[in-house]
């Protein structure tokens, strides 16, 4: 009967501190939905759009107008032992095909992004000869360059050759467990990431390199005036 009283109060405080804590978290959730603070904005590296090249999707405009696709093509390649070779004077971008979509990676895709109404401007040549897809593109119009971009996506094991003219960029991310990537560009940026490969060659005379992510392989960078 005398320790009754002490474990009483024990169980009272315990239970009084409990709602305490509760009623507070209720009135702090209350002013937060009513008052919610102001978003800060999280000072990030400059993209490949803010450094003045890349896909559409990355190029930071004035306007809101999305680039449409100019061109699109679908075609059906080898999931192993495959290559792919691109020669483009706008900027290129390479990734994986997704495994989701196409289960038996057998697909690849080739699409031009630009503005609307500049498909007159632009063309692409798609030809495949036995596990070689070879792409080519041109444009009529210099100035519309820096706004037309190549979007590629091929099984993740193809080994990878491409070749950007001028001010042309190269994005290659993601590629896995292929030969090679051998990667030209003139005055463009390089950018990879995620690329396990037996050879990594990057090959620029004024663009800069940036690796984004891990790379495996033996790594080769030749570069002139560039920072790497």
């Amino acid at each position: 009967q005398t320790c009754a009283l002490p474990i009483c109060l024990i169980h009272f405080y315990k239970r009084l501190t409990l709602t305490m804590t509760m009623f507070c978290l209720g009135q702090a959730a209350r002013l937060l939905y009513r008052h919610p603070p102001p978003l800060r904005r999280i000072a990030t590296s400059p993209s490949a759009g803010e450094r003045g090249w890349g896909p559409p999707s990355l190029t930071t405009t004035s306007t809101s107008t999305s680039p449409a696709v100019l061109e699109d093509h679908s075609l059906t390649v080898p999931s192993f032992g495959g290559s792919l070779v691109v020669n483009s004077p706008m900027s290129v971008d390479v990734r994986p095909i997704n495994p989701m979509d196409f289960p038996d990676m057998d697909r690849a895709t080739v699409k031009v992004l630009g503005p609307p109404g500049c498909g007159d401007d632009v063309s692409v040549s798609v030809s495949q000869e036995d596990s070689e897809l070879c792409v080519s593109a041109a444009c009529s119009s210099p100035s519309l360059l820096p706004l037309l971009s190549c979007s590629l996506s091929v099984p993740c094991m193809h080994g990878v050759e491409v070749t950007a003219r001028g001010r042309a960029g190269v994005v290659c991310k993601d590629m896995v467990e292929s030969d090679y990537c051998r990667l030209t560009a003139e005055e463009g940026q390089v950018i990879v990431g995620g690329v396990k490969t037996v050879e990594l060659t990057v090959n620029t005379q004024g663009g800069d390199v940036l690796c984004q992510g891990a790379v495996q392989g033996r790594v080769t960078i030749r570069d002139r005036k560039s920072v790497v």
